[in-house]
């Protein structure tokens, strides 16, 4: 199973998208961080766009 996940990912994603194993804590920031983001759309107090493979973001 695992070397299946892998070749997925790898068929996926490239070699330009290493696999990591995040520690917990960061998991709990990243689940915060697009909590707030998403909160702040809600609340229209950011707006953001993506042009090609760059976005951008602006806070109101």
């Amino acid at each position: 199973m695992p070397d299946r996940v892998l070749a997925d990912h790898r068929a996926l994603f490239g070699d330009s998208t290493p696999v990591v194993d995040l520690r917990e804590s960061a998991i709990g920031a990243e689940l915060r961080n697009r909590a707030n983001w998403q909160s702040a759309l809600d609340a229209g107090r950011v707006t953001a766009h993506r042009v090609g493979l760059r976005a951008s973001s602006w806070a109101k």
